[in-house]
C-alpha cells in the first residue's frame, strides 16, 4: 500500500498484480473516486518500451462524476505528458 497527493486530492493505492510485463491496483481518492488502474507492457526492446494502462474508476458520490468525466476527457493529454516526462527522467539519468 501506498499513498498520493496531488493538490486537495488524497490517494490510497494498494498494488493488486506484479508480474514482469504487468501491475494493477486498487485506488481510492479522497474526493469519492474509487476503481482499478492496469498497466501492461506491449513491446520493450533496449532503447523502447510501449505499455497500455486502463483504468476502471467508480463515483462513489455524485459530485464525484464531474471528476470521472474530466479524468476522461484528458486521459490522452495526460498519459502524453507522463510518456514526455518518464522519456526526460530516463535521458536524464543516461
Amino acid at each position: 500500500m501506498f499513498e498520493t497527493r496531488h493538490g486537495h486530492r488524497h490517494m490510497t493505492w494498494v498494488i493488486t498484480l506484479q508480474t514482469l510485463d504487468q501491475v494493477s491496483y486498487a485506488r481510492v481518492s479522497s474526493t469519492g473516486t474509487a476503481g482499478t488502474v492496469e498497466v501492461r507492457i506491449e513491446q520493450s526492446d533496449a532503447a523502447t518500451t510501449t505499455v497500455q494502462v486502463s483504468y476502471d474508476l467508480t463515483a462513489l458520490t455524485d459530485s464525484a462524476l464531474q471528476e470521472i468525466d474530466t479524468f476522461a476527457a484528458n486521459f490522452d493529454r495526460e498519459m502524453a505528458e507522463w510518456a514526455a516526462d518518464i522519456h526526460a527522467a530516463v535521458t536524464a539519468a543516461r
